[in-house]
């Protein structure tokens, strides 16, 4: 522990954590991740709805078998590729995401959400290509048909 004393001491919390990314840091630069890994890893219905299930609140690996009705096989696939992936990680037969996992996460839902909006995206694309607009008209054309505002920034500001 922390002297408090501002004698440069070094909590225990401290060098614990520092130990933890030393190792993880080692095992990752020995066997790194790839891009597709983590894509495969979240590729299939089953492994997007468990990674979808672990991010909303942890969970054992009974719970998920149950409520996904897969057999052990699938399960433990499906889990060791996102384990392997950096996504997930599990202390006895709880898991939860992990920080990688949670951006993950977060772009899976991006995708989710732009899929969602696939229709309106395409006719915003098509009167664009078929009408010489303005910037001002295409910043009026997209906030009148999105109607989510992160979508429509992000749509703006890349164009």
């Amino acid at each position: 522990m922390s002297s408090g004393s501002g004698s440069g001491a070094t909590s225990l919390n401290s060098i614990d954590a520092q130990n933890v990314i030393k190792r993880n840091y080692m095992i990752r630069r020995e066997g790194s991740v790839t891009k597709l890994q983590v894509l495969d890893a979240i590729s299939d219905n089953i492994s997007v709805k468990m990674f979808r299930m672990i991010a909303a609140d942890s969970e054992t690996s009974d719970g998920l078998m149950d409520k996904l009705g897969v057999s052990r096989k699938q399960y433990y696939d499906r889990m060791r590729k996102l384990y392997a992936a950096g996504l997930i990680t599990g202390r006895g037969r709880e898991y939860a995401l992990t920080s990688f996992g949670r951006l993950i996460y977060r772009a899976q839902m991006d995708l989710v959400k732009a899929s969602d909006h696939r229709l309106k995206l395409k006719a915003i694309d098509m009167i664009k290509a078929y009408k010489n607009i303005s910037k001002d008209e295409y910043n009026k054309l997209v906030d009148t048909i999105i109607d989510d505002t992160e979508l429509k920034n992000i749509i703006i500001n890349i164009t």
